[in-house]
């Protein structure tokens, strides 16, 4: 049938075949040939090279999965650093160290065909650490600043969930007195190949202001006395020096009537609360005897036109007043009144 003559004797060797071809074969002896007998070719195709791939960047530590794009049949066979062999088509390389770093070379056998050789590059990066903390964890408004220790990796970014709070992004360090009472969560991101991220909460409060006052003093017949807070000051814990004060220490009332005569200091005191420190203010009082009804002599009765003498047999440390009709008034001991 058709075809042309390519070679004679017993061997033939074909040229690079790329795909399936029949051959014929004939014996010939002098002027007599057999028969052709077909011999077809089967070219079976190479596997296409595979393209390995992973997701960049590695991190030191991980697990990292190899994939092939390609999803052609065959054995994948495996090779790299630190005895590295599989045969699987998409192979993990378990928590990967500096040593599994380097050229990972992979080729697929399909029968007696094989692929070409291809190869991928892995390199991998060490952990970003974000440690830092500050020196403690609540702070006064009273205070100036705060600053963070990074002890993990440097040049990282500081900022806060809502951006509510004056952070330096680079440092960390707070401008206290221009923040406002509050519990904020603050955040560090490093920015390396393999970045990591900690927050940490602190607690900002307004210090208390204890000042307040009261009259200088009170005589034992008044009624309950309470202390004017100023300024917007707090009650705090009261307290008394020496005892003999009839003193409430939760609200701060004086009542006078319970109360001895002397003179007392009295304090109020806001204790330490969330980075603000204790403070104390004081007031003096003295507390005053009422002095006893005076006994009142005169030279009573009298005749009309002469003068009337009014006079106290005990003369106390009080001080006098005289009080009458027609608007009588003196501070006299022993006043003479004309009739």
């Amino acid at each position: 049938t058709a075809g042309n003559l390519i070679n004679y004797g017993p061997t033939f060797r074909t040229p690079t075949l790329y795909s399936s071809i029949n051959y014929y074969l004939s014996t010939r002896l002098n002027s007599c040939q057999s028969q052709r007998m077909l011999l077809p070719i089967t070219v079976v195709a190479n596997p296409s090279a595979p393209h390995p791939h992973y997701s960049s960047p590695v991190c030191l530590g991980s697990n990292v999965p190899i994939q092939i794009t390609e999803k052609e049949a065959g054995i994948y066979t495996w090779q790299g650093p630190n005895g590295f062999f599989s045969t699987e088509r998409s192979p993990i390389i378990p928590q990967i160290s500096l040593k599994d770093t380097g050229t990972y070379l992979v080729q697929i056998r399909n029968g007696s065909c094989m692929s070409k050789e291809t190869y991928i590059k892995l390199n991998a990066y060490q952990q970003d650490t974000a440690a830092f903390a500050f020196d403690k964890q609540a702070y006064c408004l009273s205070e100036s600043t705060a600053s963070p220790t990074i002890t993990g990796t440097k040049n990282g970014t500081f900022y806060t969930q809502n951006n509510d709070l004056p952070i330096n992004s680079n440092t960390g360090k707070i401008n206290i007195r221009d923040s406002r009472p509050g519990t904020y969560t603050i955040f560090y991101k490093t920015t390396g190949n393999c970045p990591a991220i900690t927050s940490t909460q602190l607690q900002f409060t307004e210090s208390k202001k204890a000042q307040f006052s009261f009259n200088p003093s009170y005589c034992t017949s008044e009624a309950l006395k309470t202390p004017l807070m100023k300024n917007g000051s707090n009650k705090g814990m009261f307290s008394v020096n020496p005892k003999g004060l009839a003193l409430d220490k939760d609200s701060g009332t004086i009542n006078p009537i319970l109360s001895k005569p002397g003179h007392y200091k009295i304090f109020n005191t806001i204790n330490a609360i969330n980075g603000c420190p204790s403070v104390t203010d004081s007031a003096l009082v003295s507390i005053i005897e009422r002095p006893a009804a005076p006994v009142i002599q005169s030279n009573s009765p009298i005749c009309e036109g002469n003068v009337l003498t009014l006079a106290i047999p005990k003369i106390s440390t009080w001080n006098i007043k005289w009080a009458g009709p027609s608007h009588f008034t003196t501070d006299i001991n022993n006043p003479s009144i004309k009739n």
